[in-house]
């Protein structure tokens, strides 16, 4: 009798590990991926919608209507706070990033960035201001404030208080601009407040 307890057991047991091996959180063996705004897909959605709404349009007058609301759409002043992209160019006055295949060229307004310290298929995080659509190519240009590599150990950049007051005044001239500066430093403080530290 003692016998068939113990195979009836170490049947059940090894039942139970396949199934909690089988259906087991895997998720420590998978690398999680970055964390997306849902503000920049939403963006980068309407922006590739748009784009292709004027691609297509069917005749010139469409093509006319289609063009204005995308300039008017990719043109718009807003913050952007911690949007993601992978490194694809650095120069020495910006760097290059991309997300769903949409460029953004970050521009920092800060003179703490040495760009030899940035290289290609680095990924980041970034913040600042939209400065409106590319000409020669489908992107976005932003004014950025702050670089946070997702290597912890990596570069990274934010402009010091001096430089944020300096750009302050550089866009209280354009209303716009400084509207959404104010919206900037509001979601920045409500992050901070949110954070974990």
């Amino acid at each position: 009798m003692n016998k068939i307890k113990y195979i009836i057991s170490v049947f059940f047991l090894t039942l139970f590990i396949i199934f909690v091996v089988g259906s087991g959180d895997d998720s420590s063996s998978k690398a999680s991926g970055p964390s997306i705004p849902q503000k920049e897909i939403d963006f980068i959605n309407k922006y590739w919608k748009l784009d292709s709404d004027k691609s297509y349009a069917s005749t010139d007058a469409k093509k006319n209507h289609a063009r204005s609301i995308f300039d008017k759409y990719a043109s718009r002043v807003f913050p952007v706070l911690n949007w993601y992209g992978e490194i694809t160019e650095v120069t020495n006055t910006y760097i290059t990033v991309s997300y769903k295949s949409l460029d953004f060229w970050l521009y920092p307004k800060g003179q703490n960035i040495d760009f030899l310290d940035w290289d290609v298929g680095m990924k980041l995080y970034f913040s600042g201001f939209t400065n409106g659509p590319g000409t020669w190519s489908d992107g976005i240009y932003i004014d950025c404030l702050e670089i946070n590599n997702l290597n912890k150990s990596g570069p990274h950049f934010k402009a010091t208080d001096t430089e944020m007051n300096y750009y302050k005044e550089q866009v209280k001239s354009n209303k716009e601009l400084d509207e959404a500066l104010d919206d900037f430093f509001n979601e920045m403080g409500k992050a901070l407040k949110d954070a974990d530290f």
